[in-house]
């Protein structure tokens, strides 16, 4: 077969990663060609942060910022050096696009609106001559001298060389298998905690600013949202992510650990209920008036009695509650915008400076097809960002 049309890059994705990468090939003077499988792109992007699009976090020290990434720190130290949110936050500058820091690091456009970022992709694909077709279903790739061919559900494509950015996607892992790629079992990431018998369930809604959530060698601390169905917000979706491995071996079974006062020692709270002479509704111990009392009543403890009448062995109890409290999980909960994979093609299979296949030369990756994944707050972005940046870094047409 002799195409009549071959571009010097096929993006299969037309998502985050797949449209950056193809804006920033078709700058460099690339002919490029996105392959979207449905017919709207950029579909995450509308729903991030809210509506809002959490495009980064407001940290630019790599060393730092890796950290953020359960699987994939090691891997993408030398991108961030390259390419991180300080360069995107002046590439979308460049592009007309202003961004703002909240107060835990998220940054978001100005405007609090994702279709800025979209509006602002399109009109940057379309400006540098991108060519996107829609409803477009890869089927399997071939990979020879002097071009690759995808072969689609609606015929044949064409590239010099081929940029696969289609996320968390079964049926491309299924297709890179085929080509002798290594991918990693996917499981879900960044997901809420279902403890349906947990006594904490009655208090929906409630949240705690500092707490430390604990599972076997992980532990984390931050802020912490009690819901009807368990334990959410930051906390709770950083343990998901790290644990995630741990916790899809356990079938979404475990045993957590909640501290409620971290920034306090059991000695010293012990100490403090001993030498207190005030009765427990009188005190709180700085945590919300439904959680204190929620705690008290299940310790069935007088709140009316002074603490100096209460035996040390029940103050002992009420220690424990508030410092280790043993929550049941019983399974998992998405969050409602983020859609994270742990998984995907094998790191050790990719080089990192241009984000090039070691098994062909043809073939580059870019985003969450790779087994990288970051907790919330834009971290997810910004390896999109990052990784599709690198493939057109140090390249220029032939």
């Amino acid at each position: 077969m002799d195409p009549q049309n071959i571009y010097d890059f096929v993006v299969i994705g037309g998502g985050a990663s797949g449209f950056f990468g193809a804006i920033n090939l078709a700058r460099r003077g690339f002919s490029v060609l996105i392959l979207e499988k449905f017919q709207k792109v950029l579909s995450k992007l509308a729903i991030s942060g809210g509506g809002r699009c959490n495009v980064t976090h407001h940290q630019f020290d790599p060393q730092k910022l890796k950290d953020n990434y359960p699987r994939g720190q090691k891997a993408l130290l030398g991108p961030f050096h390259k390419f991180g949110p300080l360069q995107m936050i002046e590439w979308l500058k460049s592009a007309g696009v202003e961004l703002k820091v909240e107060l835990d690091g998220r940054m978001f456009p100005i405007t609090n609106s994702s279709s800025t970022i979209i509006e602002c992709f399109t009109k940057e694909a379309q400006k540098s001559g991108v060519i996107i077709e829609k409803g477009i279903d890869a089927e399997q790739i071939l990979i020879s001298d002097p071009y690759v061919e995808v072969i689609t559900n609606k015929g044949s494509f064409f590239g010099k060389n081929l940029l696969i950015a289609t996320g968390s996607n079964k049926h491309m892992w299924e297709i890179l298998e085929k080509l002798g790629h290594t991918v990693i079992k996917p499981v879900p990431s960044l997901f809420a905690l279902n403890t349906p018998h947990s006594i904490f369930n009655e208090i929906s809604g409630i949240s705690l600013k500092e707490a430390t959530l604990k599972f076997g060698k992980h532990s984390f601390k931050g802020p912490l949202l009690f819901t009807h169905f368990g334990l959410s917000g930051p906390t709770a979706l950083k343990l998901s992510s790290f644990a995630a491995l741990e916790f899809e071996k356990a079938g979404y079974k475990a045993s957590l650990l909640l501290d409620m006062l971290p920034d306090i020692s059991e000695k010293d709270l012990l100490d403090y209920f001993m030498h207190e002479k005030q009765t427990l509704n009188q005190i709180h111990c700085g945590l919300p008036k439904r959680l204190w009392e929620l705690v008290i009543s299940s310790l069935k403890l007088d709140r009316y009695k002074p603490l100096s009448h209460i035996p040390k062995i029940e103050k002992q109890k009420l220690v424990d509650a508030l410092k280790k409290s043993e929550i049941l999980m019983e399974g998992k909960t998405t969050h409602k915008d983020e859609f994270v994979t742990a998984g995907g093609v094998d790191l050790n299979e990719v080089y990192f400076s241009n984000m090039q296949s070691k098994l062909f030369d043809k073939l580059y990756f870019a985003g969450e097809v790779l087994n990288i994944d970051g907790i919330t707050g834009g971290f997810n972005f910004q390896s999109a960002w990052s990784t599709s940046f690198l493939v057109a870094s140090d390249k220029s047409p032939s």
